[in-house]
């Protein structure tokens, strides 16, 4: 059930970035911004029932790597999120940690953003970024699921990866935009803690 959901959830993915996101980008160069758009935004998240024991959320993990983070969905929404590090933790300090489920790690609720915002306010794609980044530092956290006007799944944002983004489409704007973006770059760290020991 858990693999069904799982692949069910790709599925959904490229569904809502063809619906979604091809017709939420920026008109100025469409071409370019959707390229930045899949340069910034992870289309296949790792995903999970709130459910699924941890032993197989450890596997799913080992299998991707680069997977940060896993999003509990139920019925196409996000209903919650653990780091790798929230993992980790739990193995370390919770016995039978391979019987417990998803729902015991996640952190709950999540701050998501919509893939429509930026163009409803006419933003720029450089403006969005930045807005990105403020929020990833306002609410000292280094994931963003991205929703579609039903608030579904259809993406997830990188704190790291929108820092990189900003600094490369800074050097297409003036001077003083790539200025930011470079304090921006040398101020952060690339995994700000939360004060309680983690990060979302």
């Amino acid at each position: 059930r858990d693999n069904d959901a799982h692949y069910g959830q790709k599925a959904m993915v490229q569904r809502a970035l063809s619906q979604e996101i091809t017709g939420s980008v920026p008109q100025s160069d469409p071409a370019s911004d959707r390229t930045l758009w899949k340069a910034v935004v992870d289309e296949y998240p790792l995903t999970a029932s709130s459910q699924t024991k941890l032993s197989t959320i450890l596997t799913r993990m080992a299998a991707q790597p680069k997977a940060s983070c896993i999003l509990a969905v139920h019925r196409h929404k996000v209903i919650g999120i653990a780091t790798r590090s929230d993992l980790l933790k739990a193995i370390a300090q919770t016995p039978n940690w391979s019987q417990s489920r998803l729902s015991t790690l996640i952190k709950r609720p999540v701050k998501t953003v919509f893939a429509s915002e930026f163009t409803k306010h006419h933003l720029q794609l450089t403006d969005w970024l930045q807005q990105l980044l403020n929020t990833f530092n306002q609410h000292q956290i280094s994931h963003l699921p991205v929703l579609d006007e039903q608030s579904w799944l259809v993406g997830l944002l990188h704190r790291q990866q929108v820092l990189q983004a900003l600094q490369q489409q800074s050097l297409k704007t003036p001077t003083h935009t790539h200025s930011q973006a470079n304090r921006y770059l040398y101020k952060q760290q690339p995994h700000q803690q939360h004060p309680s020991g983690h990060y979302q």
